[in-house]
């Protein structure tokens, strides 16, 4: 096979090459409508023309799914033809190369967090927004570390964790207001301790995070799969946030609550910075995938206080 490097590539090619990256496995009936959508074709038949063509180069390959859906994920050269021609580290690409031995869940997980990158993107076109960014699962990781005191003193050892959400997604409003968000997606699969988690870490990173940059951290958005008696039981109203002294978290049920409480700093300021990171309740936001669907922008959302709120002001 040609090497990649030594033939004339289409910036059109690039982009489909690109969309396939986002999210490491691609329905190719996702592909093709985010491609009409974009206005770069305009007929389906065109795009399946491009997509065998790619296959046929050596820059694709093609897995059929559980319900026969055609799942697309880049080779090793396709990878590095993206990686020369946007300037991405090729090892930084999603390139599974083929799909033996990766797990079928992962798969549909990503599945689904491709499937919400569609609803936004045709969401903020309906609103008249503009989705900035939407980077999908695989592909975001912010570490951090600090250092934890040794039981019984005799000095400190180190703490290293990556905050890894389902996806990333900025976008501005018609008043030009830039809105940055993180998203996990349920399946209903974890404990409630395992939620908790995620936002133990989401609060060691905004504690960590630079002083003048707390204020822009992103919003942290749930989407539940199951019912939503499943958020509800996940955040109960646990009381007003000013009467939580430094350990009243530590029965809370609520998984934001408890997960703030589960954190590892502990550093002599942590209660100023844990209210700080919890003074706004709409900052941490949950709903039912199918109410997201069912609804777009319009949907509402509950809040860590099961108080109602729209996603994005016009």
């Amino acid at each position: 096979m040609r090497d990649p490097n030594l033939y004339f590539s289409r910036s059109v090619d690039i982009e489909i090459l690109f969309l396939i990256n986002i999210f490491r496995f691609l329905p190719l009936r996702l592909l093709t409508k985010l491609l009409i959508d974009k206005g770069i074709y305009t007929k389906y038949q065109a795009v399946a023309r491009s997509v065998n063509r790619l296959e046929k180069l050596g820059l694709i390959r093609f897995k059929f799914y559980a319900d026969h859906s055609k799942i697309i994920f880049l080779s090793r050269n396709g990878a590095r033809l993206l990686s020369q021609a946007r300037g991405i580290p090729e090892d930084s690409i999603n390139c599974p190369d083929r799909l033996s031995g990766v797990n079928l869940g992962a798969i549909e997980h990503t599945l689904k967090v491709a499937d919400l990158y569609y609803l936004f993107f045709t969401e903020c076109q309906k609103f008249g927004f503009e989705l900035i960014q939407y980077r999908g699962d695989n592909s975001i990781r912010y570490p951090y570390e600090f250092q934890m005191q040794k039981r019984g003193g005799g000095g400190t050892f180190t703490i290293r964790r990556i905050v890894a959400p389902d996806a990333e997604i900025k976008i501005r409003n018609k008043e030009n207001i830039l809105k940055t968000f993180f998203v996990e997606y349920d399946r209903g699969t974890e404990f409630s301790k395992d939620v908790a988690e995620k936002y133990q870490k989401y609060f060691e990173l905004y504690f960590l995070t630079d002083y003048d940059k707390r204020d822009e951290f992103p919003s942290i958005l749930f989407i539940a799969e199951n019912t939503m008696q499943r958020i509800k039981n996940l955040i109960p109203y646990e009381g007003s946030l000013t009467n939580f002294g430094d350990y009243d978290l530590r029965d809370k049920n609520n998984v934001v609550l408890k997960g703030v409480f589960m954190n590892q700093i502990r550093e002599h300021d942590y209660q100023y910075y844990y209210k700080q990171f919890l003074k706004d309740a709409n900052k941490f936001l949950f709903i039912e995938y199918s109410n997201l669907k069912a609804n777009g922008f319009n949907a509402k959302w509950l809040n860590y206080n099961q108080q109602e709120k729209t996603l994005i002001n016009e």
